[in-house]
C-alpha cells in the first residue's frame, strides 16, 4: 500500500568527490537495502562542485523514510 505522504529525502556527500561516483541504481539499492524500498530515484548530473552534489530519494512509506533520515 503506497503512503500518499511519503517524503521525499535528500542525499548529499561530505566525500571530496561527493556523488560523482555513485549511480542511481546503486543509491536505490543500497537505500532499499537498509531502510526499505525506494520508489524514486532522481540524480542530477554530477556538477564538478562536490557541495553541490544533489540525489532525491522517495520512499514507498514515510516509516522508511524517516528511518533514513
Amino acid at each position: 500500500d503506497l503512503d500518499a505522504m511519503s517524503k521525499i529525502i535528500q542525499i548529499k556527500s561530505d566525500h571530496e568527490q561527493g556523488l560523482a561516483l555513485l549511480t542511481r541504481t546503486l543509491i536505490m539499492g543500497t537505500f532499499s537495502k537498509q531502510f526499505g524500498p525506494v520508489t524514486f530515484c532522481k540524480k542530477p548530473p554530477t556538477t564538478n562542485d562536490p557541495k553541490t552534489d544533489v540525489a532525491f530519494l522517495t520512499f514507498q512509506n514515510s516509516a522508511d523514510a524517516e528511518k533514513a533520515v
